[in-house]
Order: C-alpha cells, then structure tokens, then sequence
C-alpha cells in the first residue's frame, strides 16, 4: 500500500475536538487505517491488523451506547471527611491500632493513615486487598514498637558503660 506524500493515514489534529480529545468515530477511522497499514505485505502482521480491525468496530459500537455514569470507581462520599494528615501523623500506637480495627475505614482512608504515618508508599498498597492494608500497618506498628524497645534498652545500657 502506498500513500502519495501530502495524504497521510494520521490526521495531524481533530477537527471538531479540543486538542487532545478524539471522538470515537475519529479514533474508530484512526484505528482502521493502521490497520489497514498492518495488512500490507511490507509491513505485515495480519493478527494486529485484525485486532485494530476489532477495536475500531468495538469504538465505533461504544459512540451509539448511550452514556451512563459508571459507579465502578466513585469513592464513598457519605459520613465524616477522612483526617488530616497532621493528625494522622500524630496518632500513636494505640490510636493506629484503634484506627485501623474500625470496620467502617476505607480502603482510601487506611492507604492515608499508612501513608501520612508510616510513609509506606501508597501505589505499594493500592495492589492489596483491605485486610492486607490493615496487616501492613500493624506491621509498620510491631517494627516501630520494636525500634523503641531497641533504643531504649540501647540507652539503658549505655548509661551503665564506663568508657
């Protein structure tokens, strides 16, 4: 397949979007001339030109479904804002332990807490289930208690030293 140099199978900007949106029948029409590159014998492979063929009929199906809100990803808005981090960074043991046994935490709202606290990176524990965030967190408080213990038995001993 050969193209003459001034038209190009890529549209350099929408014509009705704003810069950097495409509608789906301008995506759908993209979709369809890649794969028609792809199923030219130069630059063949005829399992992704069929794939690119699939999804431009899937984008072009999706334009005509009408739009409903997904409630997939919406984040609980009812009961009380979740803490600041100044207060979850002041919170102690006993406090965390009580935090994160209340059944009525989030997800959201034990990453924070590890987060702001423990700074356990949040990307880390956006992967695990709730449960293993709350044993994350009981973790970060055993090593914490235990660095404590550690220092204090460390000063102990240091004031019984006589060198």
């Amino acid at each position: 397949m050969t193209q003459s140099p001034d038209q190009s199978p890529i549209p350099e900007l929408p014509l009705e979007a704003p810069p950097g949106k495409l509608s789906n029948a301008e995506l759908a029409s993209f979709l369809r001339r890649l794969a028609a590159l792809y199923r030219s014998p130069a630059t063949g492979n005829l399992l992704l030109s069929e794939a690119l063929n699939e999804l431009a009929s899937w984008v072009s199906r999706r334009a005509t479904v009408s739009k409903t809100p997904s409630t997939l990803r919406k984040q609980k808005t009812l009961g009380k804002p979740a803490l600041d981090i100044t207060q979850l960074k002041a919170l102690d043991t006993k406090a965390v332990e009580k935090f994160i046994s209340d059944e009525g935490k989030t997800k959201l709202d034990l990453i924070e807490l590890a987060s702001a606290r423990f700074s356990i990176p949040s990307s880390q524990l956006k992967r695990l289930r709730t449960y293993e965030v709350r044993e994350t967190i009981k973790a970060a408080c055993l090593h914490e208690d235990s660095i404590g213990i550690i220092s204090q038995e460390a000063r102990r001993d240091g004031s019984n030293r006589s060198s």
